[in-house]
């Protein structure tokens, strides 16, 4: 589950006393706690006592400016400390060949962690297709793809692009909702995500497609809901609602494990 302008201590209380399998955590994330006297040590130990994985660490920024290369280098050094699940990928600038150097070079630094691209409709991987190009590419055997739901739909995909191809590639669900589609979607994206099933969004249709069409399992799932909104309710509130929300879903598609990550944001 995402959640903005949160404790990271706190956060990760409120997920254990609900039943989270699993929290996720940016580099932003580990930022504050640093300066909140956490060190990366003191995250691991905590997660530890709580018996919750670090289900993913964000963000690998591939083809940006030398800025973010030096926060890739530092995230990749986290990685040895923090030890993730996955560590998750996008690319909003840079040349195709860039970007697919650089993903070849974190496989290769990170051989033993589930590299994770997500495509975001507002990026320079837009869509499913140009993602499967560029986990095909040499070098790139273990990265993955985050389907996310709110970039599936708005990307213009539909379920029958979810082959078996492309399931067998995705790491991991990100389950979101949206009320209020806008033209503007890294806006939408970014402010106005609200709780799974409380939106227009067909996940009902998108869980039955997963649970169908990959033989060798469901993918794990990230609930992930952060919006203006929901950032100003009270935390302990909307990890419970989130929790919910995310479980009742799963219920009513007959999902074979009710297992949920909360994400903190990017």
């Amino acid at each position: 589950m995402a959640l903005r302008q949160r404790d990271l201590r706190q956060s990760i209380e409120y997920a254990h006393n609900v039943g989270y399998t699993g929290i996720g955590i940016s580099i932003g994330e580990c930022l504050a706690a640093l300066e909140a006297g956490l060190e990366p040590t003191d995250i691991r130990r905590l997660l530890d006592s709580r018996n919750l994985e670090l289900s993913e660490l964000e963000l690998i920024r591939l083809g940006g400016t030398s800025f973010q290369s030096r926060m890739n280098d530092a995230l990749v050094e986290l990685v040895a400390i923090l030890k993730p699940n996955r560590v998750h990928v996008a690319a909003f600038d840079g040349e195709p060949a860039v970007i697919q150097q650089e993903l070849r070079d974190l496989c290769r630094l990170l051989p033993e962690t589930t590299v994770a691209v997500e495509f975001m409709p507002y990026s320079k991987l837009p869509d499913i297709e140009s993602t499967m190009d560029l986990l095909a590419g040499p070098g790139c055997e273990q990265a993955t793809m985050v389907l996310d739901a709110i970039h599936f739909f708005r990307s213009g995909a539909s379920f029958t692009d979810l082959t078996l191809e492309v399931l067998e590639r995705v790491s991991v669900l990100q389950l979101s909702d949206l009320t209020d589609a806008r033209t503007d979607t890294r806006f939408e994206s970014r402010h106005l995500r609200t709780f799974p099933g409380h939106g227009n969004l067909d996940l009902h249709g998108l869980l039955h497609t997963l649970c169908k069409g990959r033989p060798a399992g469901v993918p794990p799932i990230t609930v992930e809901p952060f919006s203006d909104a929901i950032d100003a309710l009270p935390l302990p509130w909307v990890v419970h609602e989130a929790f919910l929300s995310a479980s009742q879903l799963l219920r009513e598609c007959n999902w074979p494990t009710p297992l949920l990550t909360y994400q903190q944001p990017i």
